[in-house]
C-alpha cells in the first residue's frame, strides 16, 4: 500500500524472467521517474528492495539512491533526497 504522505515506487519490469530484465529499462523508467519528482517538487524518494535482488540493488545506487539494510538484514530501506 502507497504512504499517504510521499511518492510510492512500485515493481513495474519484472525480473530475469522477463523480456526487459537486463536491458536497462528499469533505469530508464527510474530516471525518468527521478527528473518528474523534482519537477513538482517531491523532496525525497523512497522505497524498499529485498536483500537478495541484487540487480535492484544496483540500479538504485547507479540512480543516486542511498541504501540502509534493515536489523534483519532481509531487506533495503533506499532513499533519494531531490534538490530543486
Amino acid at each position: 500500500m502507497p504512504p499517504k504522505n510521499g511518492p510510492f515506487l512500485c515493481r513495474i519490469c519484472g525480473d530475469r524472467g522477463r523480456p526487459l530484465a537486463g536491458q536497462g529499462a528499469g533505469t530508464q523508467v527510474g530516471g525518468g521517474l527521478i527528473t518528474i519528482a523534482r519537477e513538482q517538487g517531491v523532496k525525497l524518494l523512497y522505497g524498499e528492495v529485498l536483500a537478495q535482488n541484487q540487480p535492484m540493488l544496483d540500479m538504485v545506487r547507479r540512480l543516486g539512491f542511498r541504501l540502509t539494510k534493515d536489523v534483519e538484514g532481509q531487506t533495503y530501506r533506499v532513499e533519494m533526497e531531490l534538490n530543486p
